[in-house]
C-alpha cells in the first residue's frame, strides 16, 4: 500500500506487512494515521510520516471486509467474516468491546457522527445497531415484507445520525428511523444486485448502484426516485456523493462518470477501477485499480496526479 502527495504526485509512504490483499484503507481527520484491513485477518495503524506500522490490531479469525475511525479518531471499528464487529483503543491496539449477533458474515460497519452507536450489514439478511457502550443488538429486521431478504452489502448512516440505508442482494435499499428502528421506505426498481448506497451530505438524496448498470437517485424524505442514470456500460459497484450533494461519482469495472444531481447529466468520463473517492474539499476526484491512483480536478476534469507503483 503506497500514500502520495496529490499535489505534488510524490510518494511519500510505501506500507508492507500485511500477507492477504488489502480490502480497505483510511485516513484520521489530520492525515497523520492510516488503518488498512486485510484479507490476512488484521487490522494496521500506520504512522504516514514514518511510514511503519504503529499498531497492528490482533483478534479476527477471517477477512476483514471494513474499518474506519470512530468520529474523535481514538478508536476503530472494524468488521468481518468472522461474524463480528469490533472496536478498538488506537492507543494500546486492545479490543474495547466484541459486537457477536450475526450468523454470517459482517459485510459493513459504520458508526454514528454522534460515536454512540454503530451499524451493521450482513449475510444473514439483518442490519442491527448497536450501542458502543454494549453488546446488545438492535436488529432492524422489521415486519413481514419491510425487511431485506437477501444478503446486505452495504449500510450507512446519514450526516446527522437521523437515518440509515442498507443496499442488498434482494435489489432494494431500505430507509430506516436510527432511532426507533422504524422502517421508513422501500426504494425498489433496481433489476439486479445493489451493490453500495450513500446518503448526501446535506440530508437531501439517497444514491445506489447496482449490478443492472444503473445508479439511482431517491429523495430521502418521500423515498421517490428522481434520476434513473443509464450510462455505465458495466455493473456499478459504487457511488458516492461530493461533500456538497451537487455532484455524484459513480464506479463500474469500465468507466467512472461523474453527475450532476439536479439535472442527471454527466459532466465527465473517466476510465474505470477499483475505488473513488473525493478530497474533502470536493474539488479533486480520485480512482484507484491494481495498476495506480489517479488524481483530477472536478471543475476541468484535467489529470493533475498519476502514479504508478514500480
Amino acid at each position: 500500500m503506497r500514500v502520495w502527495d496529490a499535489h505534488a504526485g510524490q510518494e511519500i509512504s510505501t506500507f508492507t506487512g500485511h500477507k492477504g490483499t488489502v480490502t480497505s484503507a483510511t485516513f484520521n481527520r489530520d492525515s497523520t494515521q492510516v488503518i488498512s484491513a486485510s484479507a490476512d485477518g488484521t487490522v494496521k495503524v500506520w504512522d504516514v510520516g514514518r511510514g511503519e506500522p504503529r499498531l497492528t490490531l490482533l483478534g479476527h479469525t477471517d477477512r476483514i471486509t471494513s474499518a474506519m475511525f470512530v468520529a474523535d479518531d481514538t478508536r476503530i471499528v472494524t468488521s468481518s467474516d468472522d461474524m463480528t464487529v469490533q472496536i478498538w483503543d488506537i492507543s494500546t491496539g486492545q479490543p474495547l468491546n466484541i459486537f457477536k449477533g450475526h450468523t454470517s458474515s459482517v459485510n459493513s460497519a459504520f458508526c454514528s457522527p454522534d460515536n454512540i452507536s454503530l451499524v451493521s450489514a450482513s449475510d444473514d439478511q439483518t442490519v442491527r445497531i448497536w450501542r458502543m457502550s454494549s453488546s446488545v443488538p438492535y436488529p432492524l429486521e422489521g415486519t413481514a415484507g419491510k425487511r431485506h431478504t437477501g444478503s446486505i452489502t452495504n449500510v450507512i448512516f446519514s450526516g446527522d445520525g437521523s437515518l440509515i440505508a442498507s443496499a442488498s442482494h434482494d435489489r432494494t435499499v431500505r430507509v430506516w428511523n436510527a432511532h426507533t428502528g422504524q422502517h421508513l421506505f422501500l426504494l425498489s426498481g433496481h433489476t439486479s444486485w445493489v451493490n453500495d448506497v450513500a446518503i448526501s451530505a446535506n440530508g437531501q438524496y439517497v444514491v445506489s448502484a447496482s449490478w443492472d448498470k444503473t445508479v439511482r437517485v431517491w429523495d430521502v424524505h418521500t423515498g421517490q426516485m428522481l434520476l434513473n442514470l443509464k450510462n455505465h456500460t458495466n455493473d456499478v459497484t459504487s457511488a458516492i456523493f461530493n461533500p456538497d450533494g451537487t455532484r455524484l461519482l459513480s464506479l463500474s469495472w469500465s468507466d467512472v462518470l461523474l453527475w450532476d444531481v439536479k439535472t442527471g447529466q454527466i459532466l465527465f468520463n473517466l476510465r474505470g477501477g477499483h475505488s473513488i473517492a473525493f478530497s474533502t474539499d470536493g474539488k479533486r476526484l480520485i480512482t484507484g485499480g491494481h495498476k495506480g491512483i489517479r488524481v483530477y480536478d472536478v471543475q476541468t476534469s484535467e489529470e493533475i496526479l498519476k502514479a504508478f507503483p514500480d
